[in-house]
């Protein structure tokens, strides 16, 4: 902490850009003139390049310099031979970004006009301006106002070259970590137990597991599947070192505003004791509550570099040259079913969307790149639902589900037979896969193991069960005629419908039931009911609380379920409430 001293006493601090050109000093002069209200747009205009290259200097993405601006009462910044203290260059910063805005215009081709604020240079104004507040004199800090959370959030695009000072050096502008002992500086510790430290925190303060789905962390090799590093981010540098868009935006959103509420009002499940991990090694575990609501199915390619392939209007059952507007639940899943500002799409988007692709679909599919250059009008409807479209798809992949058949948008690392799941305070949901094709016993029973096939299969017919009453989501494409197990070393018989329609939920037994020993025997055996054949459920199946280890794979959107309707099927009791272990 003692940098928060020095700089926080120091009567000024001079920041040095490097070596001036003549590029560099257009850029710093025209910083001056934007600050004038009759000459900015001019101003901007006159210089677009010269700016973008001075605010994508190196300097403005280093971890620390964030601790540097934020303390010191005052700063001038030096490039060259031409400088300007920063409050003015704050103000002109944040002036060329309303302009730019207004304009509609590229910056040398690499990133958009509306995503300029995803610049280092955009993240150290933030912090300058919000985490704490002054007194009177402007000298002293007197209150922090930003949790660690907003700031690991907000501060993605900053690298350290120690992955520890991802979390240290921001844990003095934090008001949760500022003045605690929570988290200790110690760079003898393991990476990952730092970051789970932070992630111990915020999961406990916040009641909620967003954060396992937000980008922030370095990458590292040991880290577990839970934390969710920046190559995952929706802006990163391209291999000529020029920001642009790599992935879709995170289905999240920003602290405290996530569009969806796919587990309803339930929390993430907090106790004094450290509840976020499991209590035996790894401690790299982390424990949540959830149930298991689908399984990816067939599905179409990852939409690389803003194409959105022709498979997926394929999937989607979307005839594009026929009179009708693409399919409700297609068009909604291509756009996450919200607008760019986490509101339900307005009414013009499926017009929109039919209008577009039918004038720019290829053989390949929907270049949304070429699509932003040709519809450059700012803030024109076109551009707005092309801009969503990028936020939503891009990276992703577009599959249906194996059970329900809804259509949705998951991860490009995502297969088929992976496990949608809904985690108590993740306002989305999440893909599973389970760990090494195996899963433990029940809580408590740490030695045996049983095959994947044994464990999951039942409840996945209890699903089928429920969607099949229901009538399902999407209205094409599944035929309720036979289940099979996925795990080949079972090879059971194919289970008619009828055969699960009259099977009892997986109701939880007393907590008297006898533990699974080694050596029970857990073959399937035949079960009657009526004339049809089901296979017997294993006891430790039906106790209250099934421990599953599995790796997480990311968030996803799936259609139908993001608003908290597939809670119901727990409240009905016909779903099993499971302690996921995510490693």
């Amino acid at each position: 902490m003692r940098m928060t001293e020095i700089y926080g006493r120091a009567d000024r601090v001079r920041v040095w850009l490097g070596t001036g050109d003549e590029s560099t000093d257009v850029a710093m002069e025209l910083l001056e003139d934007i600050l004038d209200v009759e000459t900015g747009e001019e101003a901007v205009s006159k210089g677009r390049k010269s700016i973008y290259n001075l605010l994508t200097r190196s300097w403005f993405s280093r971890r620390w310099v964030i601790q540097e601006i934020a303390f010191a009462r005052k700063v001038t910044i030096f490039c060259g031979t031409k400088s300007l203290d920063w409050k003015s260059f704050a103000d002109a910063v944040t002036t060329c970004e309303d302009i730019f805005l207004r304009s509609g215009d590229l910056l040398v081709g690499a990133i958009n006009s509306e995503d300029l604020n995803r610049l280092g240079v955009f993240g150290l104004v933030y912090v300058s301006n919000n985490v704490f507040r002054r007194d009177l004199k402007g000298e002293r800090v007197v209150h922090w106002l930003v949790s660690i959370e907003a700031l690991v959030q907000r501060l993605n695009q900053f690298y350290a070259t120690e992955p520890h000072d991802i979390v240290y050096a921001v844990l003095a502008l934090a008001k949760d970590t500022y003045a605690s002992r929570r988290i200790v500086v110690d760079y003898t510790k393991p990476v990952w137990e730092v970051y789970r430290e932070v992630v111990s925190l915020i999961v406990e303060q916040s009641e909620s597991l967003d954060i396992i789905c937000r980008p922030w962390a370095a990458k590292q090799k040991d880290n577990p599947s839970w934390i969710r590093d920046c190559t995952t981010a929706a802006f990163g540098l391209d291999s000529y070192g020029i920001l642009s868009r790599v992935n879709a935006d995170t289905l999240v959103g920003e602290l405290g505003k996530s569009p969806y509420r796919a587990c309803g009002k339930l929390t993430a499940v907090t106790t004094k004791d450290d509840f976020t991990f499991y209590n035996r090694e790894p401690s790299s575990m982390l424990m949540a509550e959830g149930f298991i609501l689908d399984e990816i199915g067939h599905g179409g390619e990852v939409a690389t570099h803003g194409i959105i392939p022709h498979s997926w209007l394929e999937f989607g059952a979307w005839n594009l040259f026929h009179s009708s507007p693409p399919p409700n639940a297609f068009w909604r899943t291509l756009v996450a079913d919200r607008d760019g500002k986490g509101n339900n799409p307005p009414p013009w988007y499926p017009r929109i969307c039919r209008q577009l692709f039918r004038e720019a679909i290829s053989p390949i599919g929907f270049n949304t790149e070429v699509m932003m250059l040709k519809h450059y009008q700012p803030m024109s409807m076109a551009r707005e639902f092309i801009q969503r479209l990028q936020a939503t798809t891009w990276n992703r992949r577009f599959a249906k589900t194996a059970i329900n058949q809804a259509p949705g948008l998951f991860p490009s690392n995502a297969k088929k037979g992976d496990l949608i799941c809904i985690l108590h305070g993740c306002s989305v949901p999440v893909v599973m896969r389970p760990k090494d094709n195996t899963e433990p016993k029940r809580n408590g029973d740490q030695q045996s193991r049983r095959p994947l096939g044994v464990h999951i299969e039942p409840y996945l017919i209890q699903l089928r069960k429920i969607y099949a009453k229901q009538g399902g989501n999407w209205d094409n494409g599944f035929e309720h005629d036979e289940i099979y197990y996925r795990d080949e070393r079972h090879e059971p018989d194919k289970i008619l419908l009828d055969s699960f329609q009259s099977m009892p939920a997986i109701i939880p037994k007393t907590s008297t039931e006898r533990s699974p020993q080694d050596g029970d025997s857990y073959g399937y055996e035949e079960r009657s009911w009526g004339n049809s054949i089901a296979p017997a459920t294993p006891s430790y199946l039906e106790m209250p609380k099934v421990e599953f280890e599995c790796t997480l794979i990311g968030e996803c959107y799936m259609y139908g379920v993001m608003d908290g309707e597939a809670m119901e099927m727990t409240r009905s009791g016909g779903i099993a409430t499971i302690n996921f272990g995510i490693s």
